[in-house]
């Protein structure tokens, strides 16, 4: 039995893997300071705040991109809401890679852990996109999924599930279980 289907099996098992991502403080990402509290008061573990899911919505409306996806990805790469890097920063992109999406680029460096060969390595600096708000971060993200070619074919494929395999598989983030993450947390909210 793959991994994947054992989970699925468990909703408990899910339940404490996320819980786990969610508690972590390992220091690869710096909490969010001030601008998250502002952005989402109400963040925290297992919650889409109101402002989130909109912004997934018109995401999905505008962009094609499946409001699930964008949902569990929030949710992975912002720990739910409550690290942004300090930039209203999301999703942890890159300024390199979402600089030509962006309406007006700023970028700002943070020390973040890398994976390099499937290991994680200690803390190097990384230049990351800066954003004034959590609706730009999120219309910058969308804009740059839908227009990059790196990604075009998450777009042909027939569920969230492989959406968000294709988005993996075109090296969207280092992790390599980055798709099983995404995945787990689809499956324990329902967003598939």
């Amino acid at each position: 039995m793959d991994s994947v289907s054992a989970l699925k099996q468990d909703t408990s098992l899910i339940d404490y893997v996320i819980d786990t991502w969610a508690e972590r403080n390992d220091g690869s990402y710096s909490l969010a300071g001030f601008p998250s509290k502002i952005e989402l008061p109400d963040a925290r573990p297992g919650y889409f705040p109101d402002t989130v899911i909109a912004l997934a919505k018109l995401s999905d409306s505008l962009y094609n991109i499946p409001y699930g996806v964008t949902l569990c990805q929030y949710a992975l790469e912002s720990n739910w809401g409550r690290s942004n890097l300090s930039l209203s920063n999301y999703f942890g992109l890159t300024f390199a890679a979402v600089k030509p999406y962006m309406q007006s680029p700023r970028w700002a460096y943070r020390k973040d852990l890398v994976i390099v060969n499937g290991r994680l390595t200690k803390k190097q600096p990384v230049q990351f996109a800066e954003f004034s708000s959590i609706a730009e971060c999120f219309d910058t993200h969308a804009r740059y999924l839908s227009s990059s070619k790196r990604y075009a074919k998450a777009f042909r494929t027939q569920s969230v599930e492989k959406f968000a395999q294709a988005l993996a598989d075109a090296g969207y983030a280092q992790d390599p279980e980055y798709a099983l993450k995404l995945i787990t947390i689809m499956r324990r909210y329902q967003l598939n």
